[in-house]
């Protein structure tokens, strides 16, 4: 379970606002889920979703805590940024959604299906006297771009199930923007299903959060929905029915828009030329699969912005390292990512960084020194990260993913072209965040790393080695130095647990439980013929443990 740090429970004031259906402003949403244990099956539930960022403004009424009403104008310590003399939330505050409309149960509300809650609010998140509120959910801001007039929520969760089996997961409510072209001022409900597992890592693809995608009028544009898998399940991808869009058919234009498609195997989007301008908005559910069985799902919606025609080339934007890159924690990290035109030289590219990257709302873990650096210059830029190290299961700063992986990130990326004044399709890319740890070996009955003896011919010497290693180390194996080469006569014994071993519930094996062996012995045999007499020559050892994500390097000792 995770420190109390991690949850929604912070030093900051709680914002409650008036009317979400009323404001219409929900832009985005994607889910994750990851199971934690198997026994008891707990799961933890991140929602990530957008807002327009000024109609978060309250100045007719108060709020519990530390607010209350001013000349009109809501107040609240410790919060910060106002915006048209109204009070607005800020990266780290905690927010409230509400659907005082009501639309089905007669909430916003994010049904986590049978399950007896840890953390965080399935009802009520707090009682507001008026009776225009009901239940809601609430999160903390991660991110605001204030020329777009958007912000980013994260509402996290930890459920316990009672049992292994599948599980519905909805989030719904009303109301979409009333700006869009299809689905105007529709209902959402946006549904995931957790399939429960024997054996970890188990958890839905993660998806990259690229939440407005530029499109021009007349052009033809396609980009690539980014998604981590780190179990390797083939994932299936396809666009939202017409329920799914709009499950109360409310719209004047349900539905996907008529200029898109969906690669179901690669998540590839294609959006066809259209002379449309306007806000169309995307709604895709992502399938994980063992086989032809279903391993649990999730969704993402976002927008796509169709722009004015432009005659101009669109640039491209690129993430050298790839979609998939490792940081290891107590070093310093760099990405790179390249602007290119085929018409405009690179000092009038710009690259941007898209809203709500590398997520790390708790300021008191995440200082400032702690924190992605990201410098743009001409055609291209950097993003540097050195993340601090903790064990594995500690979860304070992290979401505990694996042997050897503290967390999963994700960001991402466009190229703008200042003179032409065109955008790219968006760049992702996940940054894995490892603790690599190096192992001990020990040649036991020997000072030192250094035992030099003579062996006569047709006698045989053993040589007895301990390895060891951070306990987030599963297994370890003795092995030549990448130097040496070993002579005919070398055996080695069966490997010895220096403790009882133990079964891990993370399996990366293939239908096998993983056994724990650390530390562990084995001895070495050497057995001299006349084929080594007069041989001098130096042998080297090394430990190597099963971190398979770290360089070769950072495994052996």
């Amino acid at each position: 379970m995770r420190s109390s740090s991690r949850n929604l429970h912070l030093a900051v004031v709680i914002l409650s606002f008036a009317d979400l259906c009323l404001s219409q402003n929900i832009t985005f949403s994607t889910l994750r889920w990851r199971q934690e244990s198997v026994i008891p099956a707990r799961v933890r539930i991140q929602l990530f979703t957008g807002w327009v960022w000024q109609s978060f403004s309250s100045p007719d009424l108060g709020c519990e805590g530390s607010c209350k009403v001013v000349s009109n104008v809501l107040q609240c310590k410790q919060c910060s940024g106002m915006y048209n003399s109204k009070m607005v939330p800020s990266i780290g505050d905690v927010v409230s959604f509400y659907d005082p409309q009501g639309f089905l149960s007669g909430t916003v509300q994010l049904d986590l299906g049978q399950s007896r809650i840890l953390t965080g609010d399935r009802s009520l998140c707090r009682s507001i006297t008026s009776s225009r509120f009901g239940q809601c959910i609430e999160g903390v801001v991660q991110d605001v771009n204030v020329l777009d007039n958007t912000m980013v929520v994260l509402s996290e969760y930890i459920q316990e199930y009672s049992s292994i089996g599948n599980y519905s997961v909805q989030f719904k409510g009303c109301c979409r923007l009333t700006s869009l072209v299809n689905n105007a001022g529709s209902y959402w409900q946006d549904k995931v299903m957790i399939q429960l597992a024997t054996r970890l890592p188990n958890e839905s693809p993660i998806l990259a959060r690229a939440m407005l995608v530029e499109a021009y009028a007349g052009q033809t544009m396609s980009f690539k929905i980014q998604s981590f898998q780190p179990e390797g399940k083939k994932l299936s991808w396809r666009i939202g029915t017409l329920q799914e869009f709009d499950p109360l058919g409310t719209s004047k234009l349900p539905g996907p828009p008529a200029s898109l498609s969906l690669d179901a195997t690669t998540g590839e989007v294609q959006w066809y030329s259209t002379t449309t301008v306007g806000l169309f908005v995307v709604y895709v559910v992502v399938e994980a699969k063992i086989d032809t069985y279903s391993a649990g799902s999730t969704f993402i919606s976002f927008i796509i912005r169709s722009n004015s025609a432009s005659s101009a080339t669109r640039p491209a934007v690129s993430i050298w390292g790839g979609a998939t890159q490792s940081f290891v924690c107590g070093r310093s990290n760099q990405m790179q990512i390249y602007a290119s035109s085929s018409s405009t030289s690179a000092e009038n590219l710009r690259v941007q960084q898209l809203l709500a990257g590398i997520s790390l709302y708790n300021e008191s873990l995440w200082t400032a020194d702690l924190r992605p650096r990201f410098v743009s210059s001409s055609g291209s830029a950097n993003l540097t990260w050195s993340p601090p190290c903790e064990l594995l299961a500690s979860n304070v700063r992290y979401l505990y993913s694996g042997p050897s992986m503290l967390d999963v990130y994700q960001t991402c990326f466009t190229a703008r072209d200042e003179i032409k004044l065109v955008v790219s399709p968006p760049s992702c890319s996940f940054i894995r965040v490892l603790r690599c740890t190096q192992p001990v070996l020990t040649l036991l009955g020997a000072p030192g790393n250094f035992h030099e003896v003579t062996v006569r011919v047709g006698r045989m010497q053993q040589f007895a080695f301990n390895g060891s290693d951070d306990s987030q180390t599963l297994s370890i194996s003795m092995v030549p130095s990448l130097s040496t080469s070993l002579v005919f006569g070398f055996d080695w014994n069966p490997y010895v647990c220096s403790q009882t071993p133990a079964t891990s519930a993370w399996n990366f094996s293939s239908g096998q439980s993983l056994t724990t062996c650390n530390p562990v012995m084995s001895m070495l045999n050497f057995s001299a013929n006349f084929s080594h007499a007069g041989l001098d020559q130096v042998f080297c050892f090394q430990s190597r443990n099963d971190q398979q994500l770290c360089s070769e390097e950072d495994r052996r000792s």
